[in-house]
Formats: C-alpha cells, sequence, structure tokens
C-alpha cells in the first residue's frame, strides 16, 4: 500500500501559493490587532492600517509582475496584444506598380504620409532633447511607467478640476497608440497601457523605443512621424531644423488637431 503523503513543504509549493501564503500569515496578525481595537479607535491602528495595506499591495504587485515576466500571464488573462507586434513593419507608405523590364506604370499611397527614420543613431539629437524634454523627462531612467509623473499629473489634473497633465511615458504613448488604439479615458485602459508599457520596455531598447516613438506621432494633414512633418511643413528633412522650428513639430504631437487649421504659407508656418 502506498503511504499517505504528508502536507508538501513550502519550497515545493507553486511561485503563486507561495505568494497566497505569505500574504495571508501577514495578514491575520494584523487584521486581529485592527478588530481587537476597533471599538476603542486609534490613529494608530489606522496608520498601522494603512502601512500594512500599501505594503501588502505593493508585495502582490511585484508578485505578479515577475510572475508576468516569465509567463506573459496578463496578456493572456487580459487580452492584450502582443508587443512582438511592434517588431512587424506595417507602415503604410507608397507602393509601386511596376513591368517586367522595371518601367513604373502606377503609384498607389495611402492617405496616410509617412516617411520613416529606419535608425535610431540618424534621429537629430535636437528632437531627441526635445522629446524628452516635452514628454518623457525620466526616460532614461524608469522601466517603461514613469510613477512620479503620473501621480504628480493625477494630483494637478485634481486640482485643476480638468486634464491639465497626462503622465504618460514614451512606452505608455507606444502602447496606447500602436497597440490598443484606444482613445478612452478609462482607468482600465491606463492599466493595459502601463501593463503595455512595462512590457515594451523589457523587449525592447531605449534606442529603439525612441525610434519607434520618431514616426508614430499624428501631425496633422495626413503626416505621420517627425520626418514627414518636417519636410511637410517646412520643406526640410528633420536633421535641418533650427532649434524653434523642433520646438513647433514637437508641440504639435499633443495638439495635432490644431495645425489643421493653420495655412501654410510659402513652405513656414506663420
Amino acid at each position: 500500500m502506498d503511504e499517505p503523503k504528508g502536507r508538501p513543504k513550502f519550497a515545493d509549493l507553486p511561485f503563486f501559493e507561495k505568494v497566497w501564503r505569505a500574504v495571508y500569515w501577514i495578514c491575520l496578525g494584523p487584521v486581529v490587532y485592527w478588530v481587537l481595537r476597533f471599538f476603542f479607535g486609534s490613529i494608530k491602528v489606522a496608520a498601522v492600517t494603512v502601512v500594512v495595506g500599501g505594503a501588502l499591495s505593493a508585495l502582490l504587485l511585484w508578485s505578479v509582475y515577475e510572475y508576468d515576466k516569465r509567463t506573459d500571464w496578463l496578456t493572456e488573462r487580459l487580452c492584450l496584444p502582443s508587443v512582438a507586434d511592434l517588431r512587424v513593419n506595417d507602415v503604410r507608405e507608397q507602393s509601386e506598380v511596376t513591368t517586367e523590364d522595371g518601367r513604373r506604370v502606377a503609384c498607389f499611397s495611402s492617405a496616410e504620409h509617412r516617411i520613416r527614420i529606419t535608425a535610431s543613431e540618424d534621429i537629430p539629437q535636437l528632437f531627441k532633447a526635445a522629446i524628452i524634454a516635452s514628454e518623457d523627462q525620466r526616460f532614461a531612467e524608469h522601466e517603461g511607467v514613469d510613477y512620479r509623473a503620473l501621480v504628480r499629473a493625477f494630483v494637478s489634473n485634481k486640482l485643476a478640476g480638468r486634464i491639465v497633465s497626462g503622465g504618460s511615458s514614451l512606452e505608455m504613448q507606444i502602447a496606447k497608440n500602436w497597440l490598443l488604439k484606444d482613445s478612452s479615458k478609462s482607468y482600465s485602459r491606463k492599466i493595459k497601457e502601463m501593463i503595455l508599457a512595462l512590457k515594451i520596455d523589457r523587449e525592447f531598447s531605449k534606442p529603439e523605443i525612441m525610434l519607434m516613438y520618431v514616426n508614430m506621432p499624428y501631425f496633422g494633414r495626413g503626416q505621420y512621424g517627425i520626418e514627414a512633418a518636417s519636410r511637410s511643413y517646412f520643406g526640410k528633412p528633420s536633421a535641418g531644423l533650427s532649434l524653434e522650428e523642433v520646438a513647433l513639430v514637437v508641440g504639435i504631437i499633443n495638439q495635432p488637431n490644431v495645425i489643421e487649421r493653420v495655412t501654410t504659407v510659402g513652405g513656414e508656418l506663420p
């Protein structure tokens, strides 16, 4: 006869089972203490509850994050798009129809006008500095999500009573515009955006992320990417723009509809 199996050792438990048991026992003490002191009311009890609750929330989030790094569990559970899709070059540009002897007989172009920058070293330094200063000042430091910027934006928006600041990192903007393709204002979309941003930062290097970003924004009048915008509005490549011109182009990123109402005169913006 087989000997009855005893309880499995803690070291042999699955990862999530370990986390659950740790959280269970960590919670037990504060919960009992809070119940015992409930009727007496105490600032100390409230403070302990807040601290312990914050610590447990952080532990839970860290556990889910670490588990997702190995399994892509969140991508499957939330039906999120794969960040690997960003490696697929599906940008619509001009297509030519040629005969067997190489003669061009037709040219088709989508309504979207894109001129892609293909290497990160080809991005003008002025544009890199302007984008980081305007959109994501801690781009080189964070791992996809700038929590400081999000908290700052949340407080600013609450004080103003309207949206005055976004706080989204470059990775979050890429996730929103290229993967989710969702402009709705909801907490669920923001959470998905943050999850994908963390994945993007793990999958790609910072130069690759910057390269994706400069080819992404819509600049009005069917122009996508800084190169197309530079040639359309100033009649010259992005590398030839002055500091003032670069500032104007980068300023359009968050308000492309404004430029739709501007009339170009003599190749310059009035």
